[in-house]
């Protein structure tokens, strides 16, 4: 352990850039003033920019929008967001005008990084806001040819409850929808046939028959039905039966000479605003090849205008006439896609023939740009080729899994677990887990895509040996993850190494010193403060024989000298005393070092105390309990007072002479006359009290459920006159001056570190008042105890 913390004290960091560059996000980084100060090659190619037009920009150089087409403003920006605020700002959705003029719809999230900088992802969304769009157009347009059509269409499950009706169904058999909706179809038939007729649905969904049985079907005044039937098989994708009904009323065709193609003009409202909504331009041309209908913004691609309805088609344009073939081949029945450039631009046309019974009666164009579409087909593929070059020689293992199946793996995954890609595909992840509950934690986290936290998991190779890996989980698509998984056995980060070195720095219960060649301190860590009573600032102008007692002997630095000119640790029993005069003894560890960048050597030095559990909780001088034990215990008690309403009090008891004292008397005296005040406070109070040795000259009292605030006051008065009391000891009669500050709960409100800072200030003015007196934090409680 020591030797990690003396290899991360001198390596800061570690260059992240390899790491970097394999995520698929784009990433910019901010400092605390606004500016971009690092970016990342995706970020540059999503937005089609040079990383030096991003740098040292304190706005986005590129114009943004919402989704309501609204611009998004410098100070609504996710960075700026996140800066002001001082919190991450996620998942906002946000359209990037590139400098080709091409709209990149982006997902961004901003978190904060670094000394209140904040790190942008970027995460192109442009394919699955197109798809949407696409869907959301389809589903519209085509529930509004089957809610108009003159057909009656009718979807019924395998139980023979209606699932779907559109409005000529329900027309044809006098019905309302609510009516019909999620009954059986055998209300369409008289009661007598309803068993039979329900027996053959089932045969006919399960394929033990042709069709459903032909039953005569009634209108709802009891009259029978003479349309023609048709009946076929559905199947969704979860594998459920469904038959789906048309009923065509033959009677309406019978009564026209000739069949003509359904009228769209009587739409002309808002058809046109729909289909220059979708940017999809419609025509529509009955069995003669005559123009019915022509609406859309592309109509002048086709060479065509709205005021040529009614004129054959093939002579309204040139442009048309070329797509002849297509369209006579259309009005036989069969349905055709053609794509077409013009103007630098890519059309796709659509020819839908238009079915009446078994008759073809006409045909639908519809003409969509799909530009952007085909560049963006382009850009999949190209990025396809670089990520399976990517994947091939990045240094990290990726696989994908469905479920719990992997369906793809890259050649580092193989080296990395063993595996041949054939074993790797043909048994499940957990497979590669040492613990099964390991694998249960991933799953609940792509359960619920919380794919943010990285966790770190042990995994088990083919030869039963094991690594520590770093996986980070990516969507790519609705069923599908992809796994980044990093070996960290080998390659143990150095900003990591750094991470963990800090953390046991800061929270270790040891103290930690960091000296030069001549063994002057370089630095501390905080618990040096609890063994020595200095701050770091103090202990840098010190060398380590200037905390000893006396400096060690001839005989030990002799071991010391020969243990380190050898690069070896010396550890050794010591006695230290505090910076207030008190000492202890404790084990103290040395251990040389080289730094690679600097000639001289290095020390790390550890010291730790030789006590029991009991005694790491306690002063070693007067056995009272230390600072640590007294903040624990007042935990609890403000706690206590929080839930049952309940006041406590404070007092912090500063020994104003005692420096003057150990300088004329010797610290075995001083201590001494420690020992007996800290005894003499302990019998004063009560046992459900607690007090303390809270620094060195420093005592500190916790009065727990006091009826009245004024009450710690008397108890102040009788604690300042046990302290200040001259007392004899060795023919010496030693005597100080003291300044007590109190707190009172909750007339004094704040949490355990804001409570000992009040109580902290209130002595501190007790002393500069001229000492030997009670005094309260809260003004309107010292008023009142001076009354």
């Amino acid at each position: 352990m020591v030797e990690r913390l003396m290899s991360a004290l001198h390596d800061h960091q570690q260059p992240l850039q390899n790491i970097i560059n394999t995520l698929y996000e784009g990433l910019l980084v901010y400092d605390q003033t606004g500016m971009i100060v690092a970016c990342n090659s995706q970020i540059t190619t999503l937005l089609a920019v040079k990383a030096e037009d991003l740098l040292d920009q304190s706005i986005f150089p590129l114009t943004c929008i919402w989704e309501n087409g609204a611009e998004v403003s410098m100070a609504d920006f996710p960075a700026m967001i996140a800066l002001q605020t001082q919190q991450a700002c996620h998942h906002k959705v946000m359209g990037i005008y590139r400098p080709d003029d091409q709209l990149v719809w982006v997902l961004v999230n901003a978190q904060l990084f670094a000394e209140q900088g904040v790190i942008c992802t970027f995460t192109d969304i442009t394919t699955y806001i197109q798809q949407g769009e696409m869907l959301s157009t389809k589903l519209h347009f085509f529930s509004l040819l089957f809610d108009n059509t003159n057909v009656g269409i009718a979807v019924t499950d395998i139980q023979g409850h209606f699932v779907y009706l559109n409005t000529t169904f329900c027309e044809l058999f006098g019905y309302r929808f609510e009516e019909l909706i999620h009954q059986p179809f055998t209300q369409l038939l008289t009661p007598e046939l309803h068993t039979k007729a329900m027996q053959w649905h089932v045969r006919f969904l399960t394929n033990a028959a042709s069709n459903s049985g032909h039953w005569p079907l009634q209108h709802r005044d009891k009259h029978l039905l003479r349309h023609h039937i048709g009946e076929s098989q559905l199947v969704d994708d979860k594998g459920h039966l469904f038959k789906v009904t048309t009923i065509t009323n033959l009677q309406h065709y019978y009564q026209h000479n000739t069949l003509i193609l359904p009228d769209l003009s009587h739409y002309s409202i808002w058809l046109p605003h729909l289909l220059l909504s979708l940017s999809t331009t419609l025509l529509s041309i009955d069995k003669r090849g005559i123009l019915a209908f022509a609406q859309g913004q592309h109509l002048d691609i086709l060479g065509i205008s709205p005021e040529q309805v009614e004129q054959p088609i093939f002579k309204t344009s040139k442009q048309i006439a070329r797509f002849a073939p297509q369209i006579k081949q259309t009005l036989s029945g069969e349905q055709l896609q053609e794509t077409f450039q013009q103007d630098n631009r890519v059309f796709t046309l659509h020819f839908l023939p238009l079915m009446d019974l078994d008759f073809c009666v006409g045909l639908l164009i519809l003409l969509q740009e799909v530009t952007e579409q085909h560049r963006l087909s382009t850009r999949v593929k190209t990025l396809s080729q670089e990520t399976h070059l990517l994947t091939a020689h990045t240094e990290l293992a990726l696989l994908t899994t469905q479920e719990n199946q992997i369906t793809r793996v890259n050649p580092r995954c193989e080296n990395l677990f063993g595996y041949s890609q054939v074993e790797l595909l043909t048994f499940p992840v957990t497979q590669l887990f040492v613990n099964k509950h390991d694998y249960e934690y991933i799953k609940h986290l792509i359960a619920e895509k919380n794919f943010e936290y990285q966790p770190r998991q042990w995994l088990r190779r083919k030869d039963d040996s094991v690594f520590y890996g770093h996986i980070h989980l990516q969507p790519v698509q609705s069923q599908k993850v992809l796994w980044l998984i990093e070996d960290l056995t080998r390659q143990q980060q150095t900003q990591e190494a750094l991470a963990v070195s800090e953390i046991i720095w800061a929270n270790s219960d040891d103290a930690f010193l960091l000296l030069d060649a001549e063994f002057r301190i370089l630095r501390a860590n905080p618990a040096t403060r609890y063994f020595t009573g200095y701050f770091e600032a103090e202990l840098q102008e010190l060398f380590l024989q200037d905390l000893q007692v006396e400096w060690l002997d001839t005989q030990i630095n002799e071991q010391i000298t020969s243990a380190l000119q050898q690069a070896k640790y010396w550890q050794g029993m010591v006695w230290q005393r505090h910076k207030h005069g008190g000492v202890y003894q404790c084990r103290l560890t040395i251990q040389p070092y080289q730094p690679s960048s600097l000639p001289e050597r290095r020390y790390v030095v550890l010291l730790n105390q030789l006590h029991n559990q009991n005694a790491a909780l306690h002063d070693p001088l007067t056995q009272l309990a230390n600072r640590r034990l007294f903040c624990h215990n007042l935990t609890k008690i403000l706690t206590l007072a929080k839930r049952n309403n309940k006041h406590f009090a404070l007092l912090l008891i500063n020994l104003d002479m005692m420096a003057d004292i150990n300088q004329q008397y010797g610290h075995v005296l001083g201590d001494k006359f420690l020992q007996y005040l800290g005894n003499s406070f302990a019998e004063t109070l009560r046992h459900s009290d607690l007090v303390a040795r809270y620094d060195g000259a420093q005592f500190i009292v916790a009065l727990g459920e006091i009826s009245e605030p004024q009450h710690a006051g008397l108890v102040g008065e009788m604690l300042l006159f046990k302290a200040t009391q001259p007392m004899v000891f060795e023919d010496c009669t030693l005597q100080t001056k003291a300044s007590i500050g109190i707190v009172v709960y909750p007339q004094d409100t704040g949490e355990i570190e804001e409570l000992l800072t009040m109580v902290e200030l209130a002595t501190q003015q007790a002393r500069q008042v001229g000492g030997d007196q009670c005094l309260f934090y809260n003004l309107d409680l010292q008023a009142l105890h001076k009354a």
